[in-house]
């Protein structure tokens, strides 16, 4: 897949029957939602600690910004989740400067 500027790939880790690593390509949105889901910790951490979660996140230029379009973006569009998350994750809500 042709990767636009603020993408990326990121390993969903089970190899495919093939051999090769499936892959998902996700935006700078897509990484600040999953961590307001599941924390920035990573996999090998969340076994031995909780979440670890984002309290504020800055946006440096504040040119087209807009509240509600971030908040929408990086934890809003998961409150479908909300009351269905194992324990001990939850959706986060940080605080958007």
């Amino acid at each position: 897949a042709k990767m636009s500027v603020g993408e990326s790939l990121s390993v969903l880790g089970a190899y495919g029957e093939d051999g090769d690593a499936r892959l998902c390509k996700m935006c700078c949105s897509d990484k600040l939602m999953r961590w307001n889901v599941l924390g920035v910790q990573g996999a090998l951490l969340s076994s031995v600690m909780a979440p670890l979660y984002l309290f504020s996140i800055t946006i440096g230029d504040r040119a087209g910004y807009s509240h509600s379009s971030l908040a929408r973006a990086v934890c809003c569009r998961a409150s479908s989740l909300e009351g269905r998350l194992p324990p001990p994750f939850r959706v986060n809500h940080p605080l958007l400067l």
